[in-house]
């Protein structure tokens, strides 16, 4: 099975339109940080890594949240 490598410090947000998790960069044990995006179905249990057409620069410490008006997952702040 496919999964996100371990990390810490990421951001997360729940999809309530399409009933997913979306997890997104995060801090590695060696203290480099993450840019990639997956998606975590809760009915399947599968993770899918995702390869959006532009995405943030890597970061660790950001808020996420889901906008339910424009169906849009939303990051805000964090470090790198």
């Amino acid at each position: 099975a496919t999964t996100p490598p371990g990390r810490q410090r990421a951001s997360m947000a729940f999809d309530s339109d399409r009933n997913v998790v979306v997890l997104f960069g995060g801090d590695a044990s060696n203290s480099t940080y993450a840019s990639d995006t997956w998606e975590y179905d809760g009915a399947t249990g599968v993770w899918t890594i995702k390869m959006p057409t532009s995405s943030p620069p890597a970061r660790a410490y950001g808020n996420m949240a889901f906008d339910p008006n424009t169906g849009e997952v939303l990051l805000f702040g964090g470090t790198n």
